[in-house]
């Protein structure tokens, strides 16, 4: 607190400080000492110029600024009336101005030189500490703004390596998807390739071994009954059409069924079909009949069984007299067994009549007994009722 706030004429300097209680007044002034002699105060109004003693530090701890001054107190002088203050040199610690005067001024200043060792600033009593030095909060910030900018980076460089994974299973997966439709057509080409070369190679062999010709009279694949009404396909409880087949079922021991085409009939031919013998047991046979008049039992039979076993004969009535065997034997490389699929092919021609398994010519004869009539398939019993299925039966009319 200043001694005479206003800065009156009455103001002294040297007095004593009347804050302390510790300091009794002296009589005879105006806290008990004389009176200052009268005329001019050399310290109520020091000449103008630079006033060392004006802007005191402002920081904690060094006073209140443009308070009163004093030698044997801590408090600084008011700025003459109408002057202007000037700023004292700054000190390293304060942060502000350096009062040379100031009571702490020895432990706020570092003095370098031999001799004179630095000394940290000791606060007052009851006064706080210096603040912290203003570039601690920079490093901080330096430091949070770096570790920002690196989460910044790893959790970008996260997004990116997603993206990157991603478009990499994404083209992965397109180019599998590409290389499977490449393989799937190329696959697909080539077994359209394949079944060209086939069927090349197929109407070659018949040019060579089948007699036949452009005049395709019967086509009939027999996965459904589509064709009955045209071919006259028998359909009961023995001939059916099931399963994408024709079925012909035998349940009696010692008896063989006719499942025929009613509809037309063949002189000079060629007549080839698929079969495939399902079940039967021991000796059940599957087959053809051509030149066929069913009415009367009398046609050409072939019998063929799951062992490669033929029989080719002639049926002469329904009560057997007459029937006799035209050829029989055995088919070489013949694929034995149940569900085997096997092509029969018949080619009667004016007396002639030969045989072929699977594109083979089997056996070749002669008879003049029919030259003309139905055609058909058939199963015969074994040791068990017998079924055989039929698919793909095709008829070339002959010349």
């Amino acid at each position: 607190m200043s001694q005479n706030p206003n800065g009156g004429p009455n103001y002294n300097p040297y007095g004593p400080n009347p804050s302390n209680p510790n300091y009794p007044p002296t009589p005879g002034t105006s806290y008990g000492g004389p009176q200052p002699p009268s005329g001019p105060n050399p310290y109520s109004n020091p000449p103008s110029g630079p006033n060392p003693y004006q802007n005191p530090p402002s920081g904690p701890g060094l006073g209140t600024p443009n308070s009163g001054y004093g030698p044997y107190g801590p408090t600084y002088a008011p700025p003459p009336p109408g002057s202007t203050p000037t700023p004292m040199p700054a000190g390293p610690d304060t942060g502000g101005s350096y009062n040379p005067y100031d009571p702490t001024v020895m432990s706020q200043q570092q003095i370098s030189g031999a001799g004179y060792p630095s000394y940290p600033p000791t606060p007052a009593p009851g006064i706080p500490p210096l603040p912290p030095s203003p570039q601690q909060p920079q490093r901080n910030n330096g430091r949070m703004i770096l570790i920002a900018v690196i989460a910044l980076v790893v959790i970008v460089g996260g997004v990116l390596g997603v993206i990157f994974y991603n478009n990499h299973q994404q083209a992965v997966q397109q180019a599998n998807a590409t290389a499977t439709a490449v393989a799937n057509a190329t696959g697909t080409a080539n077994a359209f390739a394949s079944a060209t070369a086939n069927a090349q190679a197929t109407a070659t062999y018949l040019s060579t071994h089948y007699p036949f010709s452009n005049n395709l009279v019967l086509n009939d694949p027999l996965t459904d009954d589509s064709h009955v009404a045209q071919y006259g396909w028998d359909e009961n409880t023995s001939c059916s059409f099931s399963a994408g087949s024709y079925h012909a079922q035998e349940n009696n021991k010692g008896f063989f069924h006719l499942c025929v085409a009613n509809t037309p009939t063949f002189s000079n031919f060629t007549f080839e079909v698929q079969m495939a013998i399902k079940n039967g047991g021991n000796g059940a046979e599957g087959g053809v009949i051509f030149r066929a008049d069913v009415n009367n039992d009398r046609f050409y039979v072939l019998f063929l069984d799951t062992q490669g076993n033929y029989d080719l004969d002639i049926q002469a009535n329904q009560s057997g007299t007459n029937s006799r065997v035209l050829r029989s034997g055995q088919v070489s490389g013949y694929a034995t067994g149940f569900f085997q699929v096997h092509t029969i092919g018949v080619v009667a021609k004016g007396s002639q009549i030969t045989i072929y398994v699977d594109q083979k010519q089997v056996t070749q004869v002669t008879d003049t007994t029919y030259t003309n009539g139905q055609i058909g398939v058939i199963s015969d019993y074994g040791s068990s009722p017998t079924e055989v299925v039929y698919n793909n039966v095709k008829v070339w009319q002959l010349s």
